[in-house]
């Protein structure tokens, strides 16, 4: 099976670029087109859109931005255009561009993100918003589907392997960091909405707003928000004891969000406020019968930065940052069980310094604080940490990184060190080697990651046995090579070795739920991407594979009698999203999702032993028709998702007792983006 896939991705790869360079046709042979056709071809024309995406400074790997090519991690970017052209409906449809990453189901109707088959919630990724972290404090959770305000998207950095260092214990995975855009100049007003339906009738509805001013003295405002809902499925959900629902009378997600930013002169402010829900009628294990039980993440997010580079080689980065998290709440009792009912709030400051002591090579350095505190709002809902109603963990770390480039290499080392008021001190180091030539480039890299458990992980840890952080140690090499100006190829090759790793465990038998540290989780494998943008068509497609065979795997996470693969995430993944633009303007894209064999538990024999079964390979294809300005300030885009309407599953990655959630049928989804030019009285 592996050599199939290697090989079928292998020519899959090298018929797509031959007919991407059959697409381009000498200049004396192309259509005659009229002035205005080819001022739109002219706008459309990439053939240095590949380079710009390659030479692109990396915002969440280093303290010094990077390209692409010799930023000190794995990096993969997704763009605003390749979004839009995608047809994407969510975050989830964006990162499935993004070779290894996949998705699980955990309790309460909530999907998050593995990262080359390790199980990367409760902490374990770090997702950020214009620097804000998004992850809520209590357990670290970030919950995907419908779940952001796509169109105010700029673009997304996904860095695959630690990126502890910069950004710390949330980040021990990998980074997802979403960058959202302004509407430059002239000042700018954009609205979008998107509606959508399979054969059974509904499946979303969503508006966003994104609006934006700017002053003659350097000052920039904007303002966005969102409101819409959508279901997860539309398809039959099958408990454990072989009961079953129809997920479109209670899958509906819905999402509400809002962000301000004021920006000018070095310094920021950002306040932004989320608001996501999702339904389910089997929160924990069987079908629980009421139509009621919704979980609610509210979000609060506020910060304050300022940065300054100095003529004499010094810059300076400061900022304040505070965070307030209502996560896991449904106002419904399960069963016996009260509902989740406590807060938590982070506030944060750091501070970063920069020197340039020559042009080939600087040092950077900094400090960060933050207290994080969980509080009840039940008096009689204590903490079993310390009998109490609150508890408080406070972290402070300080990091530095050494920049040296030579004529054949670039050396990136640093490392940071931290101290928690629980677990305390822990030293984490990185130490890269990259170079970018002319069409060449590599990297040579070693990264280390510390986690220190959350409030809620610490509360419920196994009370025989103390939780431990969790250390994450990633080697990786990559090499790249730039075909031409619009073409460009990468792969790697990885290693992730995750220690301590924090797993949560239900007793059944007790009917107890704690945490516990399974010794090592370790994983190897490769990835590859080739990139191509050109005036008429545009291609990215990737493949990606992981192995744990032979390797120490916990329990909770290993398939039992396949030693190679670990639950829910297939060993082979395919995608690829391609586009045509026609001279008209029109834009047609394919998008496909291809992935190998995963094994899932889906019920309990009488034996009380979990039964795995075998999901064979499937694929998720669809497909967008888009064209900008079809009047004057509207686009439109027609988009079919799921074309093959296939019961795509995504499973628990632990051994639990939620059964796989199947996707949507196919569903056709209609885009308008109304956006207004104005005239604008002044610059920035």
């Amino acid at each position: 099976m592996q050599k199939t896939f290697t090989r079928l991705f292998l020519a899959f790869l090298l018929l797509l670029f031959n007919l991407q360079l059959k697409a381009q046709q000498p200049a004396d042979t192309l259509p005659e087109l009229s002035l205005e056709q080819l001022l739109l071809l002219k706008a459309l024309d990439s053939s240095s859109a590949t380079e710009a995406e390659l030479n692109a400074r990396i915002e969440a790997a280093s303290q010094r931005p990077f390209s692409t090519r010799e930023t000190p991690n794995v990096v993969t970017i997704i763009t605003a255009d390749e979004i839009r052209n995608s047809g994407a409906r969510d975050l989830m449809d964006v990162l499935r561009l993004v070779p290894g990453i996949e998705f699980g189901v955990d309790v309460e109707g909530v999907v998050s993100v593995g990262i080359r088959g390790q199980w990367g919630a409760e902490g374990k990724v770090l997702v950020a918003v214009d620097g804000m972290e998004m992850n809520e404090l209590m357990f670290g959770f970030f919950t995907f589907g419908n779940d952001f305000q796509i169109s105010a998207i700029k673009r997304v950095e996904v860095i695959r392997g630690p990126g502890s260092v910069m950004n710390g214990g949330f980040a021990a995975l990998g980074v997802i960091n979403i960058i959202t855009r302004d509407l430059t100049e002239p000042d700018g007003l954009s609205a979008t909405t998107n509606v959508g339906g399979t054969q059974s009738g509904f499946s979303r509805s969503n508006a966003s707003v994104l609006m934006s001013t700017h002053t003659a003295d350097g000052w920039y405002l904007s303002v966005r928000g969102s409101v819409g809902k959508a279901l997860r499925s539309d398809q039959l959900y099958r408990d454990f004891t072989g009961a079953s629902y129809n997920m479109r009378y209670a899958s509906e997600i819905d999402l509400g969000d809002a962000g301000l930013n004021i920006s000018g002169h070095g310094l920021n402010i950002s306040l932004y406020y989320r608001d996501h829900r999702m339904q389910t009628l089997a929160p924990f294990d069987s079908i629980f019968d009421t139509l009621n039980y919704v979980t609610r993440f509210q979000q609060y997010r506020a910060s304050v930065s300022w940065a300054k580079k100095f003529n004499s080689g010094w810059t300076f980065q400061s900022g304040l940052y505070y965070n307030f998290d209502n996560p896991w709440n449904s106002g419904v009792l399960y069963r016996d069980l009260p509902d989740y009912d406590r807060r938590g709030r982070r506030t944060r400051f750091t501070t970063r310094f920069g020197y340039e002591v020559t042009r080939d090579f600087s040092l950077n350095f900094g400090w960060q604080a933050f207290i994080d505190q969980g509080r009840a709002n039940n008096p009689d809902d204590l903490f079993l940490a310390n009998d109490s109603t609150s508890f408080v963990l406070r972290n402070q770390s300080a990091f530095t990184e050494i920049i040296w480039k030579t004529y054949w290499f670039n050396i990136v080392a640093g490392g940071r060190a931290e101290f928690n008021s629980e677990y305390g001190a822990a030293l984490v180091p990185r130490f890269a080697i990259t170079k970018n030539f002319e069409r060449f480039s590599f990297k040579l890299l070693y990264n280390e990651s510390f986690k220190a458990p959350t409030i809620e992980n610490i509360d419920l840890q196994d009370s025989g046995n103390r939780l431990r952080p969790e250390y994450v140690k990633v080697s990786e090499l990559e090499f790249g090579y730039k075909i031409n100006r619009k073409a460009y190829v990468n792969a790697n090759l990885f290693r992730t070795d995750v220690r301590n790793q924090i797993l949560y465990y239900y007793d059944e038998v007790n009917g107890l739920e704690y945490y516990t540290n399974s010794p090592r989780n370790v994983s190897y494998g490769a990835e590859a991407e080739f990139i191509y943008r050109g005036p008429i068509n545009q291609m990215r497609a990737s493949w990606s594979w992981y192995s744990v065979n032979g390797m120490p795997v916990s329990e909770l996470n290993s398939v039992p009698g396949k030693n190679n693969v670990l639950l829910n995430f297939p060993q082979h993944k395919i995608t690829f999203s391609a586009t045509h633009v026609f001279p008209s303007g029109w834009a047609v894209n394919i998008t496909g999702h291809l992935v190998s064999e995963r094994f899932l538990y889906t019920a309990i024999d009488t034996a009380g032993n979990y039964v795995v079964d075998r999901c064979a390979p499937d694929a998720l294809l669809s497909s967008t028709i888009n064209k900008q300005n079809v009047l004057p300030g509207i686009d439109v885009a027609l988009s079919l998702h799921n074309l093959l309407n296939r019961s795509y599953v995504i499973g628990m990655p632990y051994e639990g007792d939620i059964g796989p959630y199947p996707s949507l049928s196919r569903e056709i989804v209609v885009r308008m983006t109304w956006h207004p030019q104005f005239k604008s009285r002044t610059s920035r």
